[in-house]
């Protein structure tokens, strides 16, 4: 590739020396550029006529010439036409906001082989879809490409140089920005607020960012070379949406691929890595990866249980970032020259230890986070060490920071633990920001600038704890000058002790009570050693139990030395705890410990490496001796709060040990179904593995007892400690047991990763069953959807059949393993009541290795189906269960008789332009005798389900009324509005009946039991939706319903109706349905494919006056009567008119008054600009509309109407109450375009005006609109 782009531009040298040879050989003078603007306007001319572009069609418009401009180059005013450079220049003058070529509310516009260079924006999009951007050159501006609000538009093959934005997506959708180069700019390609968009095949090199996605979703990512950037990749999370983006391998940065991961578990990243990101992942391991110049060097998102060790991280703006996820251990990397090293954003339970962190603006930063432990970390040269903002109960223990701007800063952070810390020649050693009771001792704090800086704020000083009492003492102060004569807690006692005879005094709020003399001695943490982690089957109702075998330890280790093997486990709701042997030095003990306890009896509470209860025993234990180690759910007291027994049973003497009992609060809950065993060495030098003694621990039985089964562990997973030398090893035994080994001599066979403990999991993903239809497709599957938030039932609960007849069903499904592995050559069968059907081997398809197909007849009512394996000998057995309902059908088939299309979402501006291009195309010319209209199929415009419940009916009452069916996504959007000759109508008057659900099962019955569907709209319950009934079941307490739906037309949806309410769910929550309209479809009218608006807009003003103001300014209405009606602030603050109606956006006030009364009109000023008012009326035959235009407005501006009908406006300016302008009515007597549309709004809503009307029902517009807009969307 790069040789053939080096060939093109050695062509293009060779040429432009030619060239430039022969224009001095013939001294030719070069032209001259033109200069100014080109605008191409709506009707195809070219403005002004001079400009060097021509066109002989008005769809080609060609340069003749270079041009340069002082302001915008080209503005395009036209749709459909395509604009060829033919390599001339299109030159600016780098004036502020000034846009080489812009296109405003564009479509199907074709920008191709200009050179742009010298303009704020090279090319800008505005509001504009289904334009090409191609061939290209932009260099030199301050942006290049830039999409705004725009979409399904083509940026393809540019090259852009020099800029700021190359390409840059803001608020733009569905767009392909595919083949470009971008080099030497400030951003190669940004997307910012904008979805489902193709970035491919792009090349951004030696730029400051490459590819940056912000606040973006379900784009799709592939085949981008990155290179050389200053920041090559990276997805910039907001939420979780912002990162489900599709990013695969095929992206290369700096010739590594990009490892984007949704929703994996239990893997391990390729170390070959250029960027990794982990977005709602689990047990994931990351290692030995050499991640630079990205954004993030490893990104995590909404995930837990991620293990980050032993990487090279370095140059990247983060680079390691935890967002909003838990678990993480980050554990032995090098990370440099960052802005900042390890972020922790709204993260807990994170581990961060044995990195090296440098040259970094920020060393790690915690937000808004809890539960994180920073411990023996090498922190410096960062201006910031360890930084937290908001975060609580937190420790920071064996850190070293030396020569950092500040060591350690809190802000707005309390309960933190800071210990055994060493905090040398920084700047600030500790700097304080309203940070209040956190605890610091035994930390050496030397050569600081400032050891302590607490920063002044209106909220008060910090005040915290400075030592951890007496003996144990504060903190080693290198400007401590008093002397150490004295003992005991007040220093009053004969003799030294270590501790200084008076506090170091901070401020006047802090101390160090007890100020150590010397340096404390810091423990080296060694290698943990060895993990297990143990999954079982059950979430709730555990107590653990593990048998425990030490075959291989040294009798004594040294001082400060200890050697631990424990099984460790969580609780539901809170944090977790500890049972284990140790020996230290020559004592061997038995250990029980849980974080965050109340108490515990005997024992004492803890502060190191976290806060809770911790009881320590003598317990004598032997080598090849075997123990139970147990954790028991003891006793609750009153208040709920639970206490938990651990205890050790040796199976040699027969004797069970209690270590004790502690205290957690009622809401934690049970135990979680995952534990993990350990052996770990503390106290040893981490970088001399070899003096580590050899230990062999082997642990086996493992149980978990609760009152419904005794269940051992699914499976197991095998990791290393966090300073790995080879020195550890896991031997599996089979039947749940295995070995722990650690020492110089061991050799690692085993790797991390997943062990086979006993049978696995399996586990039926449930496809669906599918109803075989026959149609003019074909075979068609018709699966069931159940729709009723009913407690207990999912989507999948039910399958839905026409009882009495003969079906072909196909099953389909996947039998997979607990580690998500597909199943092969696995028998698999399906029973109906407990009678086998049809038996299945799974295949070797990956998402349906389950697939039979069988026919069934089935009486009326319900049925259970099972789908089941039995299991063999590696795999456990499972079954998915659902119930059959065998319902009376009244004859729909939705594969033949359903009516349905993909369609565009269009907006309420949209909506209005499709109608006046219908009256374009003489579509709105038929009288309209009843005004309730169904436009059919407006695309997501008011009744569009409505009208595919219609269509769909009357089709299958009157197979010739079929209406046009089309796919608009198989057009483009803008076509979809051209293209409108397959529009049809329906014209009727209100035929539907409001009833309570009692009332409208029994017609429902009556019209499905005579093989009619039923229309049945939700609307008076508030659901603006409506359904197709085709058929029903009913059960003593419940009634299903079996509705064909728009919104899944290649499902049957199931209803339920339980005590007189339908449960439906509408926008994700769940909904009851009280009262319907029903619909016969037998009694509507054929279709027409023409509609007069005009004459239905005169019904509407034979009843109301109309008045519409374009400006954001406040008005105010007053009736002959003092009734009033203010508008203020974009808001009905009042409305004393019972039949009126509002329409309110941000710049409109369409509001519509009753006829009989008289008016005056009163509009407030609330900034500076110019507005618009027409006063709408019917007058005999006509409708006349007196319209004031291009009004001067500032704040505080009065404008007054004597009344609706007034000829004259009269203006205050400055709201002095003193008229300075009158300004006489433009009077339009007849009813043209550009005054129907903006009324047109109400069109679809003149059902429901006159409609409520008749009723006797107040129903403001307001309402109405919003209702069109809920659907628009």
């Amino acid at each position: 590739m790069k040789r053939t782009v080096s060939g093109v531009m050695l062509t293009l040298l060779i040429l432009t020396s030619t060239l430039t040879m022969l224009t001095m050989a013939l001294n030719i003078q070069p032209v001259r550029a033109w200069s100014g603007t080109v605008y191409i306007r709506a009707d195809g001319s070219i403005d002004p006529p001079d400009a060097p572009i021509i066109t002989d069609d008005y769809v080609t418009y060609t340069f003749t010439g270079n041009i340069t401009s002082t302001a915008d180059g080209i503005v395009v005013e036209k749709d459909n036409i395509i604009i060829k450079g033919e390599m001339f220049t299109l030159k600016g003058s780098n004036h502020a906001f000034s846009k080489g070529v812009i296109l405003y509310g564009m479509s199907n516009v074709t920008v191709e082989n200009v050179k742009i260079e010298a303009f704020h924006f090279g090319i800008y999009l505005d509001s504009s879809l289904a334009n090409i951007v191609s061939g290209c050159i932009i260099t030199h501006n301050y942006n290049g490409i830039w999409l705004v609000y725009s979409s399904n538009n083509s940026i393809i093959k540019n090259f852009i140089a020099n800029t700021g934005l190359g390409i840059c997506l803001e608020n733009s959708h569905m767009n392909t920005i595919s083949g470009n180069i971008i080099v030497e700019s400030r951003t190669g390609v940004y997307l910012v607020y904008s979805s489902r968009n193709i970035i491919s095949e792009n090349s951004a090199k030696n730029n400051d960012y490459g590819i940056c996605l912000d606040a973006s979703s379900y784009n799709v990512v592939s085949i981008n070379n990155m290179t050389e950037n200053g920041m090559n990749f990276g997805v910039e999370p907001v939420d979780y949406s912002s990162l489900l983006n599709y990013v695969d391998v095929s992206n290369i940065v700096n010739g590594k691929p990009v490892y984007y991961w949704i929703n994996k578990s239990h893997e391990t990243v390729p170390s070959d890595a250029g960027y990794i990101a982990l977005v709602n992942c689990k047990n994931i391991i990351v290692q030995n990866a050499n991640l630079t110049h990205n954004l993030h060097g490893i990104l995590v998102a909404y995930s837990q249980n991620v293990t980050i060790i032993n990487n090279t991280i370095a140059n990247n703006d983060r680079g390691v970032f935890s967002f909003r996820s838990s678990q993480i251990s980050i554990f032995d990397n090098t990370i440099t020259d960052s802005r900042s090293g390890i972020t922790i954003y709204s993260s807990n339970y994170t581990k961060i230890s044995g990195n090296c962190i440098k040259k970094c603006r920020y060393a790690i930063e915690l937000w808004v986070s809890l539960h994180n432990a920073i411990i023996s970390n090498h922190i410096a040269n960062n201006d910031f060490g360890i930084t937290t903002w908001r975060c609580s109960y937190s420790d920071f223990f064996g850190n070293q920071l030396e020569s950092n701007g500040l060591g350690i800063k809190l802000e707005f952070s309390s309960n933190m633990n800071i210990s055994k810390n060493n905090i040398v020649t920084n700047n600030y050693g500790v700097h304080l920001t309203v940070s209040s009771n956190n605890k610091f001792y035994h930390n050496n704090f030397v050569g600081n600038t400032y050891q302590i800086y607490d920063y002044p704020t209106p909220y008060g000083p910090s005040i915290n704890v400075w030592d951890n009492g007496y003996p144990s003492g504060g903190n080693y102060w290198s400007d401590y000058t008093d002397v150490d004569e004295k003992s005991g807690p007040n220093q009053d006692q004969p003799g030294s002790d270590g501790i200084g005879d008076t506090p170091y005094v901070i401020d006047s709020n802090n101390a160090d009570h007890y100020p150590l003399m010397n340096p404390y001695e810091l423990s080296i943490l060694g290698p943990p050693g060895t993990y297990v982690w143990i999954y079982w089957k059950r979430d709730n109702n555990y107590n653990f139990d593990i048998d425990l075998n030490i075959t291989d330890a040294p009798d004594v280790v040294g001082p400060g030395q200890v050697i631990f093997w424990a099984h460790q486990f969580g609780f539901v709701n809170g944090s977790g705890g500890y049972i284990g042997l140790q020996i230290v030095g020559s004592q061997k003990k038995a250990i029980f410990s849980i974080w965050d306890a109340i108490t515990g009896e005997p024992g004492n509470p803890f502060e190191e490496q976290g806060h809770g209860w911790q009881i320590i025993i003598n317990y004598d234990w032997k080598l090849n001796r075997k123990y139970r180690l147990r954790i028991w759910e003891l006793n609750v007291e009153q208040n709920g709060d639970e206490w938990w027994l651990a205890a050790v049973y040796d199976y040699t003497t027969g004797v069970d040990t209690i270590i004790g009992k502690i205290l957690v609060p009622a809401a934690w809950g049970w135990l979680t179904k995952t534990s993990v065993t350990w052996v770990e060495y503390a106290g040893y030098d981490s970088y001399a593995s070899r003096n580590i003694p050899y230990t062999r621990a082997v642990f086996s039985n493992p149980y978990a007892r609760n009152p419904v089964e005794n269940s051992a562990p699914d499976k197991l997973y095998v990791t290393y400690g966090i300073k790995p030398a080879n020195n550890s090893d896991v031997d599996y035994y089979g039947g749940g047991t295995y070995a722990l080994e650690a020492g110089d001599d061991v050799l690692r066979d085993t790797p991390e990763g997943w062990i086979t403990a006993v049978k696995l999991r399996t586990e039926i993903i449930h496809g669906g069953f599918y109803l075989l239809s026959s149609s003019s497709l074909g075979i068609v599957k018709v699966s069931t959807l159940y729709s009723s938030p009913y407690p207990g039932r999912k989507f999948s609960s039910f399958c839905a059949i026409p009882q009495d007849r003969t079906f072909t069903l196909n099953y389909v499904g996947a039998l997979i393993d607990d580690k998500g592995n597909y199943l092969e050559s696995k028998k698999v069968e399906l029973l109906i009541d407990g009678n086998t059907v049809c038996t299945s081997m799974t295949t070797s398809e990956r998402w349906n290795n389950i697939n039979m197909t069988f026919s069934l007849c089935l009486e009326g009512g319900l049925h259970n189906a099972e789908i089941r394996f039995n299991g063999d000998e590696g795999y456990d057995s499972c079954t998915f269960s659902l119930t059959v309902i065998a319902y009376k059908n009244s004859g729909f088939n939705i594969t033949r008789d359903a009516y349905h299309f993909n369609n565009w979402a269009y907006s309420l501006d949209e909506h209005l332009t499709l109608l006046k291009k219908l009256e374009e195309k003489g579509l709105l010319d038929c009288t309209l005798e009843a005004p309730f209209i169904l436009i059919f199929p407006i695309l997501s415009a008011p009744g569009h389900c409505f009208g595919m419940a219609v269509s769909s009916s009357v089709y299958y009452i009157d197979p010739s009324l079929k209406p046009v069916q089309k796919d608009t996504y198989a057009m483009a959007k803008d076509d979809a509005l051209w293209d409108i000759d397959f529009y049809q109508f329906l014209a009727y008057g209100y035929s539907g009946s409001v009833q309570d659900l009692s009332s409208a099962l029994t017609e429902i019955k009556r019209l499905v039991d005579s093989g009619v569907p039923v229309i049945l709209s939700l609307a008076p319950s508030g659901v603006p939706h409506a359904i197709t009934v085709i058929g029903y079941h009913e059960e003593s307490d419940e009634t299903f319903l079996i509705v064909y739906d728009s919104n899944a037309a290649v499902y049957t949806r199931v209803y339920t109706i339980i005590d007189g309410n339908l449960l439906c769910e509408w926008k994700d929550k769940p909904i009851n349905v009280t009262e319907v309209e029903i619909f016969n479809p037998q009694t509507l009218p054929k279709p027409i494919s023409s509609i007069n608006f005009e004459n239905a807009l005169k019904r509407i003003f034979e009843l109301y006056f109309g008045i519409y103001i374009h400006c954001p300014i406040n008005v105010e209405i007053t009736s002959a009567e003092d009734m009033k009606l203010i508008v203020a602030n974009n808001t009905v603050i009042r409305n004393d008119f019972i039949d009126s109606y509002v329409y309110l956006t941000t710049n409109d006030r369409l509001i519509l008054l009753p006829a009989n009364r008289t008016y005056k009109v009163e509009a407030l000023g609330t900034e500076n600009g110019t507005t618009n008012i027409e006063c709408v009326f019917r007058t005999g035959d006509e409708i006349l509309t007196y319209k004031f235009e291009n009004i001067t407005t500032f704040n505080n501006t009065r404008l007054y109407l004597p009344s609706v009908k007034s000829e004259t406006l009269y203006i205050d300016l400055n709201g002095d109450e003193v008229i300075d302008q009158e300004l006489n009515a433009i009077i339009i007597p007849e009813f043209p375009s550009n005054i129907i549309w903006p009324w047109l709004i109400l069109t679809t809503l003149i059902a429901v005006i006159l409609w409520k009307k008749s009723k006797r029902r107040v129903y403001t517009l307001k309402k109405g609109i919003n209702r069109l807009r809920e659907c628009c969307s």
